[in-house]
């Protein structure tokens, strides 16, 4: 958890994305900030703070493809390689953040920002009479080497003449979810232009990505840090250091990140069901699914504070949109379970805690971990262990004379030990459940996948009934719903 802010992207945002997108913007959006200025030629760039923090991460575990952002499709017809070749290369000059590299000196703890003038290549592989499958995975876990190569690449499976899969990754550290919609509608965009015999004409950038690093360092300092640690000091100060799930394992001393993905599916009715019910009390579709989501997880632990990690785009300024980048930050989410509450009472005591979550998305989550300082354990994540995010529909490849078909990806990682991962479609919602797989058997994810959608039918069937009263959360309890390990 959890587009492209031209039109295109735009329309395949839900409702409740682009009515939070545009409260950021009217509501909650501080009026002393000022525009983002260009940086002075040859100044040094700092990294950002979230890349910092996946830089950081890098370090502790080197050589790995946990950061890894991959899309991949399925090309049925007559593929251009030069236009593809050429796309790509319009769109990492465009893009400076695609052209850098981080370096560390001896003896520096903060690493270089260097941005290069190097190429990327379009790597074209005879796949005839070979195990496609097994080729995307291996390129889709392929990790990327921060000090020496561009952060975005691509490769094509040539399996015959007309039909191809293509597999685009970029490192997380220079593109978040809304960067992969831009970097392949521009790509798009770019390769149709070419095919025609035209020059891409994609709008000029005001800004770059480094000039955003410059100015977050100078701009979050002072009192307006001080007003935003202060809120999440005293949000988050007095919550439960982890969440206790049922485990089939005991937790290994350190994370591994390895995990796998089950299927979510909420249909239609039952989507329309529970945005209807969100919207009567003036919550979004995200509130509603978090709600759920949370009552799942209390059913399971007993704990009475949940906390929920989710991504907020922090595309709050005009020039930050057309960016590709990391710009996107983990807002914690503590919902207070107190009082055998109805999911119509929790739905509100949700509505309350995202609002405040979004008045003060600007703490980085490195900051907000500094600020609430909980106990470091190398097995799990700090603050949050559970994640949820729901989005527009996901970016799409869409080649002049192709018939382009997406590919679902597994890659294998689990950043958290649980997370829901859902995006609006025509049909209501569809995505995945991902689990780390040194926790939990797959039958125990089909479990939680299930149970959290029977959580959600019965708490738009019943929304004033005690959460204790439902059917699921009543089987969830009768099996023994706290942890039994951990």
């Amino acid at each position: 958890m959890d587009d492209d802010r031209p039109a295109a992207r735009r329309a395949g945002l839900s409702a409740a994305k682009l009515a939070l997108l545009e409260r950021r913007r009217s509501d909650r959006l501080d009026p002393t900030r000022p525009t983002i200025p260009r940086r002075d030629p040859g100044e040094p760039v700092p990294l950002s703070f979230a890349q910092w923090r996946l830089w950081f991460l890098e370090q502790l575990r080197p050589g790995t493809h946990t950061w890894n952002t991959p899309i991949a499709a399925r090309l049925s017809g007559p593929l251009d390689y030069s236009a593809l070749r050429d796309a790509l290369a319009v769109i990492v000059r465009r893009h400076s953040t695609l052209r850098t590299v981080f370096v560390a000196p001896e003896r520096r703890l903060e690493p270089r920002v260097i941005v290069k003038d190097q190429a990327v290549e379009v790597v074209i592989v005879d796949a005839a009479d070979r195990d496609v499958e097994r080729l995307v995975g291996e390129e889709v876990r392929r990790p990327f080497d921060l000090s020496t190569e561009p952060m975005v690449r691509a490769r094509v499976l040539r399996i015959g003449a007309s039909d191809h899969v293509l597999v685009l990754n970029a490192h997380h550290i220079a593109c978040d979810g809304w960067s992969k919609g831009l970097l392949v509608s521009e790509l798009c965009a770019a390769y149709d232009a070419l095919c025609a015999g035209a020059e891409p004409a994609l709008p000029e950038l005001s800004i770059e990505y480094a000039d955003f690093s410059v100015w977050q360092r100078r701009w979050l300092t002072g009192a307006r840090l001080e007003r935003l640690v202060a809120y999440w000091r005293a949000r988050l100060q007095r919550s439960p250091r982890s969440i206790e799930l049922p485990l089939d394992r005991t937790r290994p001393a350190r994370q591994a990140f390895q995990g796998a993905i089950e299927r979510v599916v909420v249909g239609a009715a039952l989507a329309d069901a529970a945005s209807a019910l969100g919207g009567g009390g003036g919550a979004t579709l995200f509130m509603t699914m978090l709600g759920a989501f949370t009552a799942m997880l209390h059913a399971y632990s007993r704990q009475e504070g949940i906390l929920v990690g989710s991504p907020a785009a922090m595309r709050n300024l005009p020039e930050l949109e057309p960016i590709i980048g990391f710009f996107a930050n983990t807002l914690v989410y503590r919902t207070d379970l107190a009082g055998q509450p109805s999911f119509r009472a929790l739905l509100g005591r949700v509505r309350e805690t995202a609002l405040g979550a979004l008045a003060h998305q600007d703490l980085p989550f490195e900051k907000t971990v500094e600020a609430v300082n909980p106990p470091r354990d190398p097995s799990r994540n700090p603050l949050v262990q559970v994640n949820l995010r729901v989005e527009g529909r996901e970016p799409e490849i869409r080649l002049h004379g192709l018939r382009c078909e997406p590919l679902a990806l597994d890659p294998g990682i689990a950043r958290f030990d649980l997370a829901i991962e859902l995006a609006v479609t025509g049909d209501g919602l569809e995505g995945y459940l991902e689990y780390d797989s040194a926790l939990f058997d797959r039958a125990t994810a089909v479990t939680f996948a299930r149970d959290f959608v029977e959580i959600l039918e019965a708490v738009s069937a019943s929304p004033d009934r005690p959460l204790a009263e439902l059917a699921p959360v009543r089987r969830i309890r009768a099996r023994g719903g706290s942890a039994r390990i951990g």
